[in-house]
């Protein structure tokens, strides 16, 4: 007597649970069918893949209904034959050919031509298919940081930017989500925005050597609820677990991280 009602509750949280993913999904994927179409097909399971990650200033008073203009921009690249992944930053100040509107900064292409247009000019720049993309908001951003409970972080020199609002002494430093965009966003070095993508790619190693746990990853669901508004991806749920888990161990092993000049 008590199995069948066992069973019926697994079933029963089972479809639940099956609902719940189809609406975040539907979310999370809103307009990725015009993306999709100047993406490349996914490889084969042991060929290399490249995911676009791009984090956007989509402020209302910076922008006028659009996308807004790319912060960041980053291709990550998950080698499964070498066990390794590999995270290359593009400056998003470089120089190059956006179709139809000449020579500009490359972060304008998201701004101008929205995602599809941004992952042409990235395709043509680094020479390398892109399979998959994500954007996210300042805002989603920030509540990733929080959702997760915040990312430590070694400051090495005192680092002040009333532009992003950074205020970091010299030491150790565990940041919530605002002051984890006022680290991130900072140009406030000698190099500039060359540095600034160095302390991007730090920050990103942080969370995920102390967040990239098989607890987090079924927890995936529940983030997305609730950055769903501030993500847009192609991939949906069952595809980001099933890049994720295999890979974890490796993963975690710091990606190597570089950035390409402008």
């Amino acid at each position: 007597c008590g199995q069948p009602r066992r069973f019926g509750s697994f079933f029963y949280i089972w479809q639940r649970w099956e609902g719940y993913k189809e609406e975040i999904n539907q979310h999370i994927t809103q307009g990725s069918e015009t993306v999709i179409e100047v993406l490349d097909e996914p490889p084969a399971p042991e060929e290399p893949l490249n995911i676009l990650i791009v984090g956007k200033d989509a402020r209302p008073e910076l922008q006028d209904g659009g996308p807004g203009r790319a912060d960041a921009i980053m291709l990550l690249r998950l080698d499964p034959r070498l066990m390794k992944g590999y995270l290359i930053s593009v400056l998003r100040d470089t120089r190059v050919e956006i179709p139809g509107y000449g020579a500009h900064n490359i972060n304008a292409a998201l701004a101008w031509g929205g995602e599809e247009l941004l992952i042409q000019v990235v395709q043509d720049f680094l020479g390398l298919p892109i399979h998959h993309y994500v954007t996210v908001d300042f805002e989603g951003f920030k509540k990733l940081v929080d959702v997760l409970g915040g990312v430590d972080v070694v400051v090495n020199q005192p680092l002040i930017d009333e532009l992003s609002g950074a205020n970091f002494p010299v030491g150790e430093h565990h940041l919530d989500g605002e002051q984890a965009l006022a680290f991130v966003r900072s140009r406030s070095y000698i190099t500039a925005d060359k540095e600034r993508v160095y302390q991007q790619q730090y920050f990103l190693r942080q969370l995920v050597d102390q967040h990239l746990t098989v607890a987090n990853l079924a927890k995936i669901p529940e983030f997305f609820e609730l950055l769903k508004e501030y993500i847009r991806t192609d991939l949906d749920i069952d595809t980001i677990l099933r890049y994720s888990l295999p890979s974890l161990p490796d993963i975690k092993k710091a990606p190597k991280s570089t950035r390409l000049p402008a």
